[in-house]
């Protein structure tokens, strides 16, 4: 699934994470990412903050009043929470230096000017600590009632893909890729014929497109516009479809 990265809004006293050292960070609720990725954070850069476990809306509020430091949110960019904010606020994102302190669990993410325009306090880009995501199931037994569940559910996903590549979607869609692999994880046995066949249909399309510019190499005529190449290329697919069923 496609990485979440690790927002930290302050205002601008704080230009370093070690600004935020004694000083009042917000993790959200108990469970959520940000209380167990951003925990995990300052821990390991042994920077003691005092946690705040409240909504996030709420201590957005307190972020501007004064009574909260800094907030931190695990969630995929961009997200409007953030990009709504003005740039009068007085509020930036946070660098957070990738390191091999956290290479074993986490990715290294980024955020730019297209994703926050009014977060970056005039720089193209700042580095940050991005989380993978695996999406799971449970090896439910063939043929059961929960097998079906998520057999209907996979099916569902991958028929719709190329809807979810494109707006309104959002776009870290494009980033998911189903192919991946993670050691010592079995795919599930539908979503694996699945992609088989994904695989093998768009590997019939890279035949069927080098056949056409071989094809189109040994016409007279070349056409004139994207328009006319597409059209002839679906008249060849036919032709192609007709004399394998001659």
């Amino acid at each position: 699934m496609p990485i979440s990265e690790l927002h930290i809004l302050a205002r601008s006293d704080v230009q370093s994470l070690e600004d935020l050292r004694g000083k009042k960070v917000n993790f959200g609720p108990a469970g959520t990412g940000a209380s167990l990725t951003g925990t995990i954070v300052f821990q390991r850069l042994g920077i003691n903050v005092d946690q705040v476990m409240i909504d996030q809306p709420t201590a957005l509020q307190k972020l501007q009043s004064g009574q909260v430091d800094a907030i931190a949110r695990v969630i995929p960019k961009p997200i409007d929470f953030f990009g709504k904010i003005p740039a009068s606020s007085g509020l930036h994102l946070v660098n957070i230096p990738f390191t091999k302190t956290f290479e074993d669990l986490y990715t290294l993410g980024e955020f730019t000017k297209q994703d926050y325009p009014n977060l970056l306090q005039g720089q193209d880009r700042i580095d940050t600590i991005a989380v993978p995501a695996v999406l799971a199931v449970f090896n439910w037994q063939k043929n059961s009632d929960r097998y079906t569940r998520v057999e209907r559910f996979i099916e569902y996903l991958f028929s719709r893909w190329d809807t979810l590549q494109h707006p309104p979607y959002h776009p870290k869609w494009r980033d998911v890729n189903l192919a991946a692999t993670v050691p010592g994880w079995t795919r599930f046995s539908v979503a694996d014929q699945l992609l088989q066949q994904m695989q093998a249909e768009q590997q019939q399309k890279q035949q069927q497109r080098a056949a056409f510019e071989t094809f189109l190499s040994n016409q007279p005529k070349m056409p004139v516009s994207d328009a006319d190449r597409e059209d002839l290329f679906r008249k060849f697919l036919q032709w192609q479809t007709h004399e394998q069923h001659r």
